[in-house]
């Protein structure tokens, strides 16, 4: 996968900054303070250079120069913004981060314009956030605030070079960026399994007894209640907790059940592993329950021998230090999230997320039950729905092209912003698959993406969400696609698709066989191996399955119109 490209505009000098970002192809306009003007003119290269990201960052000066009353403050910030509102709506799909800002003060001025310039710092924050959807905070003052403004600023440079920073603020604001690169991907982790005794609380559940444990809102055991907090939030923003523990399962459950502290219950987790097993067997069989690669995984343990137990038997699995002081437990929690959880959307799928994987366990439950895999789905009674991409659903689906990898014929990675033109091309067209049964939904779970070739469309992706893998969906979709595309494209006469092996897709290398494809090439690597295929179908040929589908509601509405 090539360098991430992102635009970077700004109304001081950023050379040096940028030279320290790794991972990234740059542009950014020639020319002092020309960031407007790049915007304003049509034929900017920022509307060509096929940035993933764009990041403003905006200095206001010192407050006497240009911001010295409210009305000549808010004309700036009025025209400022007026060029980011421009921006936004001509580059849809790609996030665009703006600099929140920072007025510092000479020490010569009235009171009065401390004041004033907090006011100003408010109205522009309160303005850049719910500016579009594809407008973001970029948290420049907050990160100043905690570093302290005598090591991000440096007069000399400002006058030297009319960059305000010094070295140490331009590696933060580097770093900033860089995090804000990984967020824009989405979340590369999906699970954080987290220990009990002196992690989750303070002590030992199995000597201490619940009312001995180390856990409240106040002193010593608000570190653990505070850690706790975080870990809510997390868990609201789609990242799945669980826990492996060695400890009696009774002794976890009185904790949970009558601390009056717990902030955290045993329905905020998808899993819990606890007994007396080695943690890396409890991790590899809750890799497969959850049906997620074990590098999807962060461990989170006070025990030194456990954590390294872990690294030497699951070298996939993501396993930080703990802190040595656990004062320190919230911070490392928030350090956690930001490293490898943190996106810069959160879905309602993301949201749903603990209470989907707490489902699929009742349905696995269920399917043991069942003397076959047709009875097993007629008894989920369940629902789909097949059709083109909206607006609305461009997040939740570039989330899924980023990290889908076990069904991902091809593992094409999209951005938003392709993912938008492609669905108002008139060339090509995104296909999304909804499903719900009676245990609950499930959500945007499968996405396609068309691309028309005089008599053919090409099945450029096609990935499903791992959760919903073995349920007879991609059957499903495929049918509804050929009926959409005999109605809606009558010229089309065949489908034509392929596999690229990846190390984890090997769920679907005979995918199309089973779909009714028939092999046109393969290509085999030097082990012999098939590591590409070439497929063509008809268009009007018919797959047969057991179709166990309650309703398919395909297709509704029209296909979407650019912004």
């Amino acid at each position: 996968m090539g360098q991430m490209k992102i635009a970077v505009l700004s109304n001081v000098t950023a050379s040096l900054l940028l030279a320290g970002l790794q991972g990234v192809e740059v542009y950014t306009p020639a020319g002092f303070d020309t960031w407007q003007q790049e915007i304003l003119g049509s034929a900017s290269g920022i509307y060509s250079c096929g940035a993933e990201a764009v990041f403003i960052l905006l200095y206001p000066g010192t407050f006497i120069e240009g911001w010295g009353t409210e009305s000549t403050a808010k004309k700036q910030a009025e025209g400022w913004l007026s060029s980011i509102k421009r921006l936004a709506s001509k580059m849809p799909g790609v996030p665009i981060f703006v600099s929140s800002l920072d007025i510092r003060m000479m020490g010569c001025e009235l009171p009065v314009a401390a004041a004033l310039a907090q006011g100003i710092e408010a109205y522009w924050a309160g303005q850049v956030q719910g500016m579009a959807e594809n407008v973001y905070g970029f948290p420049l003052k907050e990160m100043i605030s905690n570093a302290g403004r005598d090591k991000v600023y440096s007069d000399k440079m400002w006058y030297l070079s009319s960059c305000p920073y010094s070295l140490e603020g331009m590696g933060l604001v580097a770093e900033m960026i860089q995090d804000c690169c990984f967020w824009a991907k989405g979340r590369r982790k999906k699970c954080l399994v987290l220990d009990l005794d002196n992690t989750l609380w303070g002590g030992v559940a199995g000597e201490d007894g619940a009312g001995g444990v180390v856990l409240s809102s106040h002193g010593e055991g608000a570190r653990y209640y505070d850690m706790q907090k975080c870990l809510k939030q997390m868990k609201e923003q789609g990242v799945m907790l669980a826990v492996i523990s060695k400890n009696n399962p009774e002794d976890a459950k009185e904790v949970f059940d009558k601390h009056p502290f717990m902030v955290l219950h045993e329905n905020d987790f998808v899993a819990q592993k606890i007994g007396w097993e080695a943690k890396p067997d409890s991790i590899k069989r809750l890799a497969s329950e959850l049906n997620i690669g074990l590098d999807a995984f962060v461990f989170l343990d006070d025990n030194p021998v456990e954590r390294a137990q872990m690294r030497a038997a699951c070298p996939e699995v993501t396993v930080p230090e703990f802190p040595e002081d656990s004062s320190g437990l919230p911070a490392a929690v928030c350090e956690i999230y930001k490293s490898y959880f943190k996106s810069i959307e959160v879905t309602e799928e993301d949201r749903a997320k603990t209470t989907q994987y707490i489902q699929e366990r009742k349905r696995r439950e269920v399917k043991g039950h069942m003397r076959s895999l047709e009875e097993y789905l007629k008894n989920l009674e369940i629902e789909a729905c097949v059709r083109l991409m909206k607006p609305g659903d461009e997040a939740r689906v570039a989330q899924l092209v980023g990290k889908a990898n076990q069904f991902n014929v091809t593992t094409i990675r999209y951005s938003k912003k392709e993912l938008h033109e492609l669905s108002v091309g008139s060339g090509s067209d995104v296909v999304v698959g909804e499903m719900k049964d009676r245990f609950g939904e499930e959500g945007l779970t499968a996405v396609m993406v068309l691309r028309y070739q005089g008599k053919a469309a090409v099945v450029d992706t096609f990935l499903m969400s791992c959760r919903v893998m073995g349920r007879q969906f991609e059957q499903v979709i495929m049918e509804s696609v050929k009926k959409w595309l005999r109605k809606a494209h009558p010229k089309l006469e065949r489908l034509e698709a392929s596999y690229k092996r990846t190390a984890k897709n090997k769920p679907v290398e005979g995918l199309y066989e089973s779909l009714g494809f028939q092999l046109d090439a393969q290509d085999l690597d030097e082990a012999g191996a098939c590591c590409r295929k070439q497929y063509h179908c008809g268009v009007g040929a018919i797959t047969q399955f057991n179709n166990v589908y309650k309703t398919i509601d395909q297709f509704e509405g029209e296909k979407g119109t650019d912004a």
